[in-house]
C-alpha cells in the first residue's frame, strides 16, 4: 500500500474539482439522457413514465431517420476509407524526398492549423444554395459572376409551403456605380434584380423578382478613422411593402499599422408589412496579431419588436483567425 504523502493530498484537491465536474455535466447529463430516451417524455412537459424501448421501435419506422441513418453509414465508410488510403499516400510522400518536399510539406500542414469549426462555417458558406427571395449565393455567384443562376431541387419551397416535383431557376443581376470625389471618400450605388421562375408542382407556374437598391458611403477623415453607412430597401413582387434595411459602423484604429482596432456597429432593419423593427448595435475590439490573423472580442444587442412580438438579445464572443 502505498503512503499517503502531501504531495499526492495536493494532486488529489486539485484534479477533484475537474473531476467531480466532469462527472456531473458529462457523464451524468448522459445517464439522465439515456433515461429519458427509455421514458414517455415527448413534449415539454416532462413525463417519466417508462416505456422501455419503445421510443427506439419508433423511430426506425421513420422514413426521414432511416435515410439520415443510411447516409451517416455511407458518409462515415467512405470518410474512413479517404482519409487511410490517402492519408497513407501523402504520408508516403512526405517521406520520399521528392523535389519540392518543403513546399509540399507546407500545403500539407497548413490546414491542420485552421479550426475544424471554421472550416465547416466557409463550406456551409460556399455550398449554400441561397433562397428563392435572396437568389444564388456561394460559389453559385463565382460561377454566374454578375448574373448568377441555380436550379434548386424538386420540392422547393414557396411561401413556407412545399411543392413536390417543382423546380426554381433563379437569376440574380447586378448593376454598380462606385464614385470617389476625393481619395478619402467613396460613394456606391448598387442595384440588384432577381428573377425566380417556377415550374412543375401543385401551385401555378410564374416568375418572381425581387428589386433591392441599395446606397454606401465610405469615409476615411484621418487614417486612423474609418465610418461606413448603408441604406437599402428591398421590394418583392409576392409582397407589397418594402423592407429596409440600415447598417452604420464607426473604426478607430489609435495605433500605428492598426494592429489595435476599436469599432461601433448599428444595423437596423425595418418590414413596414409585419410592422417590424430590429435594432443590432454594440461595441468591438480586433488586435491583429499580423495582417491576416487577429483576435476579436465583441458585444453585440439585438431588439426585435413587431405587432406579434417583442424579442431582446445580448451577445458577448471572441474570435480568432489565424492566417497563412
Amino acid at each position: 500500500m502505498r503512503h499517503i504523502t502531501r504531495d499526492r493530498v495536493y494532486s488529489l484537491l486539485i484534479i477533484s474539482p475537474s473531476v467531480i465536474l466532469i462527472g456531473i455535466f458529462v457523464y451524468g447529463f448522459i445517464a439522465f439522457t439515456g433515461y429519458s430516451s427509455l421514458s414517455k417524455w415527448d413534449a415539454l412537459t416532462p413525463d417519466f413514465t417508462f416505456v422501455g424501448l419503445r421510443n427506439y421501435t419508433k423511430l426506425f419506422t421513420i422514413d426521414r431517420f432511416l435515410s439520415d441513418l443510411r447516409n451517416t453509414v455511407t458518409f462515415t465508410l467512405l470518410f474512413l476509407a479517404a482519409c487511410l488510403i490517402i492519408g497513407l499516400f501523402l504520408a508516403i510522400l512526405l517521406d520520399q524526398r521528392v523535389k519540392g518536399e518543403a513546399v509540399f510539406r507546407s500545403i500539407f500542414l497548413f490546414p491542420m492549423a485552421i479550426s475544424y469549426i471554421v472550416t465547416g462555417v466557409v463550406w456551409r458558406w460556399l455550398l449554400n444554395p441561397g433562397t428563392i427571395q435572396t437568389g444564388s449565393s456561394g460559389v453559385n455567384l463565382l460561377f454566374g459572376g454578375g448574373l448568377a443562376q441555380t436550379d434548386f431541387l424538386p420540392g422547393t419551397a414557396r411561401n413556407g409551403e412545399l411543392l413536390p416535383g417543382s423546380t426554381v431557376d433563379s437569376q440574380t443581376a447586378r448593376v454598380a456605380l462606385e464614385l470617389l470625389p476625393n481619395p478619402t471618400l467613396s460613394v456606391f450605388l448598387g442595384y440588384d434584380r432577381t428573377r425566380n421562375d417556377q415550374r412543375g408542382g401543385i401551385a401555378d407556374e410564374g416568375n418572381t423578382f425581387l428589386d433591392a437598391s441599395e446606397i454606401s458611403l465610405s469615409w476615411t477623415p484621418v487614417p486612423s478613422i474609418y465610418f461606413f453607412g448603408s441604406y437599402r430597401i428591398e421590394k418583392s413582387s409576392e409582397v407589397p411593402e418594402p423592407r429596409r434595411l440600415t447598417t452604420t459602423s464607426l473604426n478607430w484604429s489609435p495605433f500605428p499599422l492598426g494592429t489595435l482596432r476599436l469599432s461601433l456597429r448599428y444595423e437596423e432593419f425595418s418590414d413596414t408589412l409585419l410592422e417590424s423593427q430590429s435594432r443590432i448595435y454594440g461595441p468591438a475590439v480586433r488586435w491583429y496579431f499580423n495582417p491576416i490573423s487577429y483576435l476579436e472580442v465583441y458585444w453585440e444587442s439585438f431588439e426585435t419588436e413587431s405587432i406579434l412580438q417583442r424579442f431582446d438579445r445580448e451577445t458577448l464572443a471572441a474570435t480568432l483567425r489565424v492566417g497563412f
